[in-house]
């Protein structure tokens, strides 16, 4: 452990000398947004971004693991709030530019901006944007990831302080403990791939630390009732039992694990919040599936149509105004108790799919590039493009597309849309935005 962290900390020191040459780049650690001060334009009920103010925390003196040492759920409310605390120093950020980008997890600005959006299953069919389909609570299950350790001999660890929510969710579904501890394992000791002491394995595991009971998000009626005292806009009580579910989880796998003469492993098996950067064990914050997505101009919503196809096609369909690129299947982890719309249930076959420039706007906020999982599109769309890779694909289409704006002065998404070759060129400087199979271009140029 003591290495990996000293490996981390050697990464973080060179980024930070990297980062210290870029004299427009800084960035705000720990920080949180707390409101979105907008102008109405006095065109189609639009407005436009002023500034954003952010809460940023430090820890104080004494307070561990640079304040993860206790669980989201219990300190989130003091991220938001402009006082100090016992646990931190506050500092209140107003952030005043000609535009804004919206790539939170949680799509706050979404929310603090008062732009239509679009949240779990409230769609009567894909890319419906009237918010009149389904369930705003009931999307995806979110996960606290948590790392553990095969340790050379057996390590005490205290019995799980917490209770456990819904104990019987857990199973290795027939797969057997080595292959759930393989699935994402970080470190493998041996050179061969044999379970050993020494792995390191992280546990992100359907029937494990998977939340599917209670949706992270509050319903868009709440969610609107909390910006004035705004705390993210997530419902803690589902956050507080997911955290108590995913470490429960840690408990039950360990006593499944044996070696070859059946004898338990469980003593050897522990959670490491090393990894995590927490004294609790757990990720800083939940993964989380999909969130609030935007809505683009013109009511634009990316649908699983122009990302799917026959296997002939060999890639889905090519807007004229791409910025990124992707490439993933429907994922859906569905959550219990709620009801999904039956065309959820069809097969979609997903083909390496293009993603254009509309679907990074809001139809309100006229200065706001969107990126990531708040990007304007449909449920099925987002369980295809809710992967890191395609996540930092269109993060690089909307940075440069931001810089573009300001740099040319263009107040409005609307207006850069005219000039997307001048964005696309730019955006082809640091990532593709075409596929290449089989040494061909798609499209050729």
């Amino acid at each position: 452990s003591s290495g990996i962290n000293a490996e981390y900390g050697e990464f973080l020191r060179l980024v930070g000398q990297y980062i210290a040459k870029l004299p427009t780049l800084r960035i705000f650690y720990q920080t949180v947004v707390k409101s979105v001060e907008t102008k109405p334009t006095g065109e189609n009920g639009t407005s436009i971004i002023v500034s954003m103010t952010g809460i940023q925390r430090t820890p104080q003196p004494g307070v561990e693991c640079d304040g993860y040492d206790i669980r989201p759920s219990q300190d989130i409310p003091d991220w938001y709030s402009p006082k100090n605390s016992s646990r931190w120093i506050k500092e209140t950020l107003i952030f005043v530019a000609p535009v804004f980008i919206e790539a939170t997890e949680w799509g706050e600005v979404l929310a603090l901006g008062n732009a239509s959006y679009l949240q779990g299953i409230d769609e009567r069919f894909d890319g419906d944007t009237s918010g009149l389909g389904g369930s705003e609570t009931c999307g995806q299950a979110f996960t606290f990831g948590f790392v553990e350790t095969f340790d050379s001999k057996a390590t005490y660890e205290p019995p799980n302080p917490y209770s456990v929510p819904y104990p019987s969710h857990y199973s290795v579904a027939g797969y057997g403990w080595r292959q759930v501890w393989t699935y994402r394992r970080i470190i493998a000791a041996e050179s061969n791939g044999d379970i050993s002491t020494g792995d390191v394995s992280l546990q992100n595991w359907d029937d494990g630390n998977d939340f599917p009971y209670r949706y992270l998000f509050f319903n868009k009626t709440v969610t609107q009732s909390t910006v004035d005292d705004w705390m993210g806009g997530v419902d803690l009580v589902s956050m507080d039992e997911a955290e108590r579910e995913a470490i429960g989880y840690h408990y039950w796998y360990k006593n499944q694990t044996y070696n070859s003469n059946n004898q338990s492993l469980a003593s050897q098996i522990t959670l490491n919040g090393t990894y995590m950067g927490t004294c609790h064990g757990l990720s800083k914050v939940p993964y989380i599936r999909d969130t609030r997505r935007a809505i683009g101009i013109d009511s634009f919503v990316m649908t699983v149509d122009n990302i799917s196809g026959n296997a002939t096609d060999l890639v889905g369909y090519y807007y004229p105004d791409t910025l990124a690129i992707g490439c993933y299947d429907v994922d859906i982890h569905r959550d219990v108790g709620c009801t999904y719309p039956s065309y959820m249930n069809d097969y979609y076959p997903v083909l390496p799919y293009y993603i254009p420039f509309r679907a990074m706007t809001s139809r309100e906020l006229v200065n706001l590039v969107v990126a990531g999982k708040t990007m304007a599109q449909s449920f099925l769309t987002n369980s295809a493009t809710r992967l890191h890779p395609v996540e930092w694909s269109s993060g690089s289409g909307a940075g440069v597309a931001a810089a573009f704006m300001a740099r040319s002065r263009t107040t409005t998404t609307a207006e850069a849309l005219k000039n997307i070759e001048i964005i696309q060129s730019r955006v082809q400087n640091y990532t593709p935005i075409k596929w290449t199979i089989w040494g061909k271009e798609y499209p050729p140029s």
